[in-house]
């Protein structure tokens, strides 16, 4: 037999801590018997794990001294109280040597835990980050069309509130009463600017187009999009010598020549 592996195995330190079966326990007994290194290596074990045991071991507080004394009806003063110290019979983890395998697992299974908590932070506090960039981005690009939308009002007002303007209320024709819109026309620069204030949504494939009106014969102004949620100022082609402006439904694209029964609004110079 070879003693000294037999002591390496950590057989000696499972029975100290009560791990071996009845048939291990009688087995370990015997060597020890017949081998004094064994013997003397157990008696060692023993010696430790008692010494370990003591100190650690947890003593009460009074308070649970005392209650424990009301329990079973003994007086304070009087009774006799036999501290209890854990024994080595009563510590079943298992060897030394499993102590240090379980606390390295452990370990390793917490690195582990704390890693991926981590890892799945930052991944959630990146996310995070770029879903604020991109909001931000979106933000600043609104703002960025509403401040060209702003320049963009505010420059045709100015255009439109000149002194050479000339503003031209076009009223409803025949069947379309409740149809208005109006004209800003600069006598100077010929600019023309049409502001629709109440057109029905046009057919599909149908579009409104601006006419003006010069010595009695209809001049193509431009076609353009009516939408009435979102109503609009529309810069129209230049003109002079224009006497009236009316609009016409035609078809998608614009015509050459206005179809008269489909005329919405008119309005003289």
């Amino acid at each position: 037999m070879d003693i000294q592996a037999y002591i390496a195995s950590g057989v000696l330190e499972d029975y100290a801590l009560g791990m071996l079966t009845a048939e291990e326990r009688a087995a370990v007994e015997a060597h020890a018997a017949q081998h004094p290194e064994i013997k003397a290596e157990l008696e060692a074990i023993e010696l430790t794990m008692e010494n370990y045991a003591m100190a650690h071991q947890a003593i009460p507080s009074d308070k649970v001294k005392t209650q424990l004394l009301a329990q079973i009806g003994a007086e304070e003063d009087t009774a006799k109280v036999i501290p209890i110290q854990p024994t080595v019979e009563a510590i079943k983890p298992g060897g030394f040597s499993k102590w240090i395998a379980a606390a390295a697992v452990l370990a390793f299974v917490l690195s582990i835990g704390y890693n991926v908590m981590q890892s799945n932070r930052m991944e959630a506090m990146q996310q995070e980050l770029a879903d604020l960039n991109t909001q931000q981005n979106v933000l600043l690009g609104e703002l960025g069309l509403m401040r060209d939308n702003y320049a963009k009002v505010k420059g045709d007002l100015e255009k439109m509130l000149s002194p050479e303007v000339k503003p031209v209320m076009l009223s409803g024709e025949a069947h379309h009463k409740c149809s208005k819109a109006l004209v800003y026309w600069n006598t100077e620069t010929k600019e023309t600017y049409l502001n629709v204030e109440m057109l029905p949504e046009p057919p599909e494939n149908m579009q409104y187009q601006l006419w003006a009106f010069v010595d009695g014969e209809p001049v193509d102004m431009g076609v353009f999009s009516f939408n009435p949620n979102q109503p609009e100022i529309h810069p129209m082609k230049h003109i002079e010598g224009v006497t009236a402006f009316a609009v016409t439904l035609e078809q998608m694209g614009g015509s050459t020549h206005p179809d008269m029964d489909q005329m919405y609004v008119k309005g003289s110079v």
